[in-house]
């Protein structure tokens, strides 16, 4: 599977966030997508209220100590929200050494989900989302276990948890067919 993170932060335009109005200037956003995208609950739980067969997936966490922060490392930590094996949503979470060190937990998720483990956590302030789309190529979707996807625009919206003096910025990605959900 292709690292889909690294293809949008190095993509064309990698650097174009903007908000949801910024964004629909340009691009059509039906009211399904504009719902998922604006979400401001949990996601985990509109899923399973959407699907059969909900799966949390962690894929991969790790210190990444090169780039800009090479001294204190960025904690790096990928999930996917799956139904039959079809991701609808990649999430990443990235911060700091620091803020590791003064939340352990984050590290030690395991199988559950930030948004549930922040949601238990007093004086936690969320920034407004920014958002992106971009196309990926049919054979970066090959992963995502449906021949049915014609669309390869990926829409993705971050924001930046803050927890006292630390903070979290976390990456949502909402692959093609999050659309079909309406609930």
């Amino acid at each position: 599977m292709p690292n889909i993170f690294q293809i949008l932060e190095t993509g064309t335009a990698s650097n174009n966030w903007a908000s949801i109005e910024g964004i629909s200037e340009k691009k059509q956003i039906s009211q399904t997508l504009r719902s998922w995208l604006t979400e401001t609950a949990l996601l985990t739980d509109r899923l399973k209220n959407n699907v059969d067969d909900y799966r949390f997936e962690v894929l991969q966490e790790y210190f990444n100590d090169e780039g800009e922060d090479g001294d204190n490392g960025v904690f790096v930590r990928e999930v996917a929200m799956l139904s039959e094996n079809k991701p609808y949503i990649y999430g990443q979470t990235k911060t700091s050494r620091k803020t590791i060190a003064e939340h352990p937990w984050i590290n030690q998720l395991g199988k559950n989900t930030l948004g549930e483990a922040l949601k238990n956590i007093n004086e936690v302030l969320r920034s407004e989302f920014t958002y992106r789309c971009f196309s990926i190529s049919s054979n970066e979707l090959d992963h995502l276990e449906s021949k049915k996807i014609t669309e390869t625009v990926v829409w993705a919206r971050r924001s930046c948890f803050t927890l006292g003096d630390s903070e979290l910025l976390t990456t949502e990605l909402f692959l093609p067919g999050i659309e079909c959900l309406n609930n």
